[in-house]
This record gives structure tokens, C-alpha cells and sequence, in this order.
């Protein structure tokens, strides 16, 4: 396994790798590359569903997205023979093929900024994307609040230091922009420190804007100036990098110190990407790499 980095100097290209025969090791260093930057690519992986979830268990704590009882988003797995039993994978489509049914974010429209279901405290801190077929012409776009925060003047860090959100408990409507109709507060529940250091050590911003109803301690429109300011911040062309899909993609990001969206996509009924969530592998992710 090699890697390199992008002239960007945080998106991770990985090559001279194969999922179907990747070590523990393998893993291990690619985990460490996704904590220390964020965002991995990996390009012509073409796994058979029992390899695809092989490739998960090197992970810690594989999850499918809502888990396969899911009325509105189940699956029926990846594979008619079953190699998924335990739901992992979740299809990223508009596609109906022979007794499946729908799958997530079918939609042609744009699918605004966001990060693995906020609402959740024991949310998946890792999301892998796999495009199977259907791909090429679409487009999903990553950030890195790490950078972000470290260009914000200290007046503005001093600000935030403390700050907790607080999350929306509906993704369909927090991502619908339909006005003020941004869903429901999870009420009684965690608060997010929006300045996070993330498992490697790494100080970014934890920051799905279009999934947080305000911070801790202020109301909604005391919250939407500074809201609005650090969405605008985030989301400078320059923390983000666009990501033009192939068949054979792999694309797995941290899910602390980034947000990301698919920008509209007119056949999304043709194309067929495979999502599931999962945790670090236990290690040592203080000692730095190259």
C-alpha cells in the first residue's frame, strides 16, 4: 500500500491496494491517514460483496446508517444471497432493481452539506462511499474544518471555544432549506463542543451548519449571525475539494472534522454507490505519519 497527497495537502490518494486482500495492517495505517487528514481516495476497487464486508469488520464496529428495519430506507442488503446478513451496507440510489427496493438520497437534487445523523451521540465517527456503477458524471464535495479553523482570527476562536450545538433531529428537513422549517431539537439529550479534537489530536470544527438548530445557551436568531458567518467560512472553495466520480471510487472520510455534499445529479437513477458507518480501529493515532 501507497499513498500521496493531493496538491491540496489534505486530501489522501491511496494506491497499490486491494480490498479483497488488504491486511489488518493496511487498515490500520489507513485509518491513521483518514484521523490525521480526514479524507481517503481509493480508486478501482471492484470487491464481491463478501469482500466488501470483509473489508468492514477490519474496521471497528461496522453500522449501517438507520439499520435494515428502516421502513423508509431498507435495502434488503447488497447482495440476493445474503453476504450483508447484518445490514452493514446500505445502496445510494435511485435505482429499483429486482426485489430491491429504493435506496438513500435517490434524489436528483442536490444533497446539501452534512455529516453522519448529528442527532445521534454514539454516531459513527468514519463514512465509506464505494461507487458501483452509475458514477461517472457525478460530483461530491468534502471539506476540512481543520484548516478552516486555523485561518479564523483568535478574536473569533475565542468565541467559540466553549460552544456546544445543538442538533436538529431530522435530516430530511434540516437538509430541505425550506426556510425557517429546519425540523425538530433533539430535546434533552448531548450537546456537541463545536471546537472538536478529533482522535489523532486534530483541531477543526465539528460543524453540519444545515444540521444544527443553534448553539447551547442562545436562541436560534441569536445563533444565525455567527451561524451564518462560520457556514460561509467553511465552505470556501479553498477547504474543499471536489471529488469526480468513477466506478471503482472508494471515498472514506472522517466525520468529525468535515461535512460534505452531492451536488445535483441528473441520472441518479442509473447510479449506484454503497455507504456504511463505522469506528477507528483501536491504536495509537498520537504518533504522527508523514
Amino acid at each position: 500500500m501507497k499513498y500521496h497527497l493531493h496538491e491540496n495537502g489534505w486530501v489522501v490518494n491511496i494506491e497499490d491496494f486491494d480490498m479483497a486482500t488488504c491486511t489488518q495492517d493496511d487498515i490500520n495505517l489507513m485509518a491513521r491517514l483518514i484521523a490525521k487528514y480526514t479524507f481517503v481516495i481509493v480508486k478501482n476497487q471492484f470487491p464481491t460483496p463478501a469482500e466488501e464486508v470483509r473489508f468492514a469488520k477490519l474496521f471497528h464496529n461496522p453500522l449501517p446508517l438507520f439499520g435494515r428495519d428502516s421502513v423508509e430506507v431498507r435495502t434488503k442488503g447488497i447482495d440476493p444471497n445474503d453476504a450483508d446478513p447484518e445490514g452493514i451496507f446500505l445502496r445510494v440510489t435511485g435505482k429499483k432493481d429486482d426485489g430491491w427496493e429504493l435506496g438513500i438520497a435517490g434524489h436528483d437534487e442536490e444533497l446539501a452539506w452534512h455529516s453522519n445523523v448529528p442527532w445521534i451521540a454514539d454516531r459513527s465517527s468514519i463514512v465509506y462511499l464505494r461507487a458501483v456503477e452509475g458514477s461517472v458524471g457525478s460530483i461530491t464535495e468534502w471539506n476540512n474544518t481543520i484548516l478552516a479553523y486555523h485561518d479564523l482570527p483568535g478574536e473569533i476562536k475565542q468565541q467559540i471555544a466553549n460552544l456546544k450545538t445543538v442538533p436538529l433531529s431530522d435530516v430530511r428537513l434540516a437538509l430541505s432549506l425550506q426556510g425557517d422549517d429546519m425540523g425538530k431539537e433533539v430535546e434533552n439529550q448531548h450537546r456537541f463542543n463545536l471546537v472538536h479534537t478529533n482522535i489523532a489530536g486534530q483541531t477543526g470544527l465539528y460543524f453540519p451548519f444545515l444540521q444544527i438548530s443553534r448553539f447551547d445557551s442562545m436562541t436560534r436568531e441569536e445563533s444565525k449571525p455567527l451561524l451564518n458567518m462560520l457556514a460561509e467560512h467553511v465552505t470556501n472553495p479553498k477547504y474543499c475539494y471536489q471529488h469526480h466520480w468513477e466506478d471503482g471510487d472508494v471515498a472514506i472520510s472522517e466525520q468529525w472534522l468535515g461535512i460534505h455534499r452531492r451536488l445535483h445529479f441528473d441520472r441518479m437513477q442509473e447510479r449506484i454507490l454503497h455507504r456504511a458507518g463505522w469506528d477507528f480501529p483501536i491504536q495509537n493515532y498520537l504518533e504522527d505519519i508523514a
